[in-house]
């Protein structure tokens, strides 16, 4: 399941110069079909990995949410996740939140990092590939804050997720809301990008 959803997230980083991925989502002769349920252990959400169509044959991987019935705590996610995406449109930068659309009574939200590419997992990994940096702090979090500390552009792009989550207004900022959103190959062409709003707004 994890070489799937890398592999997915990679499908859309290489389409989104091209392809409008949030239109493609929103048009309504695309077609969303299901593949198969995203079961992760501590999440009561009925999330599933799927594919949107466009009608000229577009494709784009994506999550899907479908809340069930009556289920408050979902609509909501809906509706906090539908409004994120619109903050970081009115505020110029759409890199901040996934494309994410209402269909058929699902959230539909386009993959942009890779499982287990998190702000946390990443900023760890980035810092054991710096030998000289591992050689002088053995200590994992005080060699991640020196890294951070002498690298200006990541410390901005760290510093910009976080800012947009504190605009959203939901406390809920572990390390696993982040994903890394890459816009090319070098070690800072990437942002961070919020998900799960839970308790936003």
């Amino acid at each position: 399941e994890k070489v799937s959803l890398e592999r997915l997230a990679e499908q859309n980083r290489s389409v989104v110069g091209p392809l409008d991925i949030s239109k493609v989502l929103n048009d309504p002769a695309s077609k969303v079909r299901l593949i198969a349920r995203r079961t992760d252990g501590n999440s009561s959400h009925d999330k599933w990995i799927g594919e949107v169509e466009g009608p000229k044959g577009e494709r784009v991987s994506v999550m899907v949410h479908k809340p069930p019935h009556g289920n408050q705590r979902d609509w909501v996610r809906l509706r906090n996740d539908l409004a994120a995406q619109e903050l970081a449109k009115a505020m110029g930068a759409p890199e901040l939140f996934p494309p994410t659309a209402l269909r058929d009574g699902m959230m539909v939200q386009a993959f942009i990092g890779q499982q287990g590419e998190n702000v946390a997992n990443y900023l760890h990994t980035r810092s054991r590939q710096d030998a000289e940096l591992r050689a002088a702090e053995p200590d994992l979090e005080k060699r991640v804050q020196k890294m951070l500390e002498k690298d200006p552009v990541l410390r901005q792009r760290v510093a910009e997720g976080i800012a947009f989550s504190v605009l959203l207004g939901d406390h809920d900022q572990h390390g696993l809301n982040f994903v890394i959103n890459r816009d090319g190959a070098g070690p800072n062409d990437f942002h961070i990008a919020r998900i799960d709003t839970d308790y936003a707004f």
